[in-house]
């Protein structure tokens, strides 16, 4: 029973045979838009020797916080570099950096989307305008009259023509 405490004993002053080594590594992380990548920088401690461990730690490393940054916009790398830092833990610290390409390239994305999203609302409502003169003025000819003279009250010669056209 002796032995066993002293080799417990002497587990606990013995050190360790590799003493841990900061590592810094640098990656290419995607964004959410294609063609657009955050610069990660990835510092953590390393102890083992073995190098097939050590790769396959950093290829870990690197595959969770690309499945971060994968959500994230270059605009938004603070966001992305907290939930990193946060998610990835065992003192794996990253640091994500943009170049101005980048983020001049997911700024001229987003406007690209601001800008298609905005036409869309107003084919949409041009839809719905369309729908309703349709289904609610053009279906009852007495409103559809009354319609064009309100808002062509200089040419009341043309609802004429109009009306000769649907006679035919």
């Amino acid at each position: 029973m002796s032995e066993n405490w002293r080799d417990r004993l002497s587990g606990l002053w013995a050190r360790p045979e590799d003493p841990a080594q900061p590592i810094t590594f640098r990656a290419e992380l995607r964004s959410c838009h294609p063609n657009v990548a955050f610069a990660a920088t990835f510092h953590f401690w390393w102890q083992d020797n073995d190098q097939a461990a050590f790769w396959r730690a950093r290829h870990n490393i690197t595959e969770r916080a690309d499945q971060v940054t994968v959500r994230y916009s270059v605009t938004q790398a603070g966001n992305a570099e907290n939930e990193i830092n946060t998610r990835i833990a065992n003192g794996v610290r990253v640091q994500l950096a943009v170049s101005p390409q980048a983020r001049a390239a997911a700024e001229a994305i987003l406007e690209i989307n601001r800008q298609t999203a905005l036409e869309r609302l107003k084919q949409q409502a041009e839809l719905e305008r369309i729908r309703y003169l349709r289904e609610s003025i053009y279906s009852h000819p007495d409103v559809a009259r009354s319609y064009w003279l309100y808002h062509h009250p200089d040419r009341p010669e043309e609802l004429l023509t109009i009306d000769r056209r649907e006679a035919r």
